[in-house]
């Protein structure tokens, strides 16, 4: 379980964090004098006579005072400033004036006056025949919009400003509108036209290395990507962001890209790749003394290393993050990275271990204020899957039941049917095959009274992946119905593909390439020779599958799915008479078997896999 969760902030919030000071040229807040000297200044100026002079000192003052979020101290030399402009009929200066004093009014929360004094500068624009200063001036009026959560509003603003660019060459500003409409559309789910608007935005930009904006459009699309379930594209503009924040010298949002970068690259199973993006995102968030952002990597660190299986740097980082986290005061972090701990005994296999760190972490979530408000039915998830591993079933399926009803006390319905699928799993491994079907039945029918929405969600594809592959491996193993199985083993496959779940995938193809050798079988056994030729074809085709499947396995780093590639290659070689080669890959099982045996897996949604150690030695003595 990771706890990135990059895409799950509310819809809403993430539009309004990522709009806010949207194009905000008209406003660039002084980095400069310090306030003392800024008056000292404007007091010297008045006596002076220098309008112009004075105008500027006071417009400064307005800045500094603003970037301090002093709004009301800032606003009277701001309105003096625009006094002094109209007299001295600066239109240009006018107009920066009035959109200054308009974002501060936004920053107040009183958008009204905002709209205000933006509807003047719309004016001042449209009188100057300046498409440029309206593309501008809309934009800001959308950025306000939207703090007034008008987003219907905000969108309509947004549209005329990517058409008033549009018109006048300017394809920074079009680029900047498409990005918050595309932002905007990510908030209604509508993630095809949002993917769209931000790709149209990098067309415009070109690939410009140097240019920030090119950065912030990527890092949106990676995050569009991955809400389409496009982990591979994703992972490829977060790259591309990255780079880009590198160049600009824009170091934490370099590290945010990175850090999101990593967690896909964790989720599609290349924790050695993630492992460097890591470290690039620790040296960073290090040297820039973000201490907040740092605890999530250490904790995505810690993810890493189990994943590889290094479970002593696993537990190192881990620990180092929630040390950080408690002297932070982020009691939240601190138990996540507690609950990965746990996890990294559990993958370890130290499963006593385990348990008790779930059980402790459960009795201290009562009354705690958590950022990942589903941690509660996740651990008590974890505890059912450290007493089913232990063979204690009925503890496990208490534990189960309180999962589910936790998941569902707090509106959560796929959180709660994968809970029940995971019950459905501890029917199956236990041998309650009757328990078994009639759980899937449940299942099913809960899953097709789901909304459209939900239905086209990537946690529902995945569910039904699983519920399916779960359901295929069942027919397989213990009803003889290979046809059947085979159907459902494509229909999960299809699942998994639609949402990158590479693991998903492997054990799809896997399944696929065992059920065709169980149909071989059945054709071998049938002593015809129509029946050899379709045999000969179903080992080819077992053979198809398991190739697809290995170099997924391999690059996963999870033995047990290894093993199993190795042990299909060796057995679908038997069959079409490559003795050498299924040889080589029996072994190739064999040395694999030891290595698997004390490892575990995050996922508790699956069976525990086909006992083929026993097959494949078998198999390998008929050959020696």
């Amino acid at each position: 379980m990771y706890f990135s969760r990059v895409a799950g902030l509310s819809r809403k919030v993430a539009v309004f964090l990522a709009l806010t000071l949207s194009l905000s040229a008209s406003l660039t807040f002084a980095q400069g004098d310090e306030e003392a000297g800024l008056r000292s200044k404007i007091e010297k100026l008045r006596s002076s006579g220098k309008k112009s002079d004075l105008g500027l000192a006071l417009y400064q003052l307005g800045q500094y005072l603003a970037e301090k979020r002093r709004f009301d101290d800032a606003l009277p030399f701001l309105e003096e400033t625009l006094a002094i402009d109209r007299s001295i009929a600066k239109p240009a200066d006018v107009f920066k004036d009035i959109s200054a004093i308009a974002m501060v009014y936004g920053f107040k929360k009183d958008f009204a006056a905002a709209e205000k004094f933006y509807g003047e500068c719309l004016n001042i624009a449209r009188e100057t025949g300046s498409l440029k200063l309206e593309a501008l001036t809309y934009s800001n009026l959308g950025t306000n919009a939207i703090f007034a959560r008008r987003y219907e509003d905000a969108r309509g603003y947004f549209e005329k400003s990517k058409d008033c660019a549009a018109k006048s060459n300017d394809y920074v500003l079009e680029a900047q509108a498409r990005l918050n409409i595309s932002k905007i559309l990510k908030s209604e789910g509508k993630l095809k036209e949002a993917i769209a608007e931000a790709e149209s935005a990098l067309k415009l930009l070109g690939d410009n290395d140097q240019e920030s904006l090119v950065g912030e459009v990527n890092l949106a699309l990676a995050e569009l990507k991955e809400l389409a379930g496009d982990i591979a594209g994703a992972i490829t503009a977060y790259r591309k962001s990255a780079a880009v924040f590198l160049n600009c010298g824009e170091p934490l949002r370099e590290g945010k890209a990175l850090l999101n970068l990593s967690n896909d690259l964790l989720a599609y199973g290349k924790p050695n790749e993630a492992l460097t993006e890591l470290n690039k995102a620790h040296e960073i968030f290090d040297q820039e003394d973000d201490k907040h952002s740092l605890a999530l990597v250490l904790s995505r660190l810690g993810s890493a290393y189990a994943d590889i299986g290094n479970f002593a740097e696993a537990q190192r980082f881990h620990g180092d993050s929630a040390k950080l986290a408690l002297s932070l005061s982020e009691n939240s972090l601190v138990l996540e990275n507690q609950f990965e701990l746990a996890y990294d005994y559990y993958l370890e296999g130290a499963i006593d271990k385990a348990l008790k760190r779930f059980l402790e972490i459960n009795s201290k979530l009562s009354g705690q204020t958590l950022e990942d408000k589903e941690l509660p039915g996740e651990t008590l998830n974890s505890i059912a899957m450290c007493y089913r591993e232990l063979g204690q079933y009925s503890a496990a399926s208490e534990y189960y039941e309180q999962a589910f009803r936790k998941f569902s006390s707090h509106g959560n319905q796929l959180k709660s049917l994968a809970v029940m699928n995971s019950l459905a799993c501890l029917y199956l491994d236990s041998g309650k095959l009757d328990l078994y079907q009639k759980k899937f039945a449940e299942l099913e029918n809960a899953m097709k009274d789901l909304g459209k929405e939900q239905k086209d969600s990537l946690e529902f594809k995945r569910l039904a992946g699983y519920v399916y592959f779960n359901h295929a491996q069942f027919l397989n193993r213990f009803e003889d119905s290979y046809s059947k199985a085979l159907d459902e083993f494509k229909i999960a496959l299809q699942d998994f593909e639609d949402v990158s779940d590479r693991k998903g995938q492997i054990r799809a193809l896997n399944g696929l390439g065992l059920t065709s050798l169980n149909l071989a079988g059945v054709a071998n056994r049938a002593d015809k020779q129509v029946n050899d030729d379709k045999a000969m074809q179903l080992a080819s085709n077992a053979l198809s599958y398991f190739k697809k499947a290995q170099p997924l396995a391999v690059d996963s780093g999870i033995i047990d799915l290894q093993w199993e590639c190795s042990y299909g290659l060796g057995a679908a070689n038997q069959i079409l008479n490559n003795l050498k080669d299924a040889e080589t890959y029996y072994f190739k099982a064999i040395s694999l078997f030891e290595k698997e045996k004390a490892k575990h897996t995050r996922d508790d949604s699956k069976t525990h896999t086909l006992d083929l150690r026993g097959a494949c030695f078998q198999s390998l003595v008929t050959l020696l």
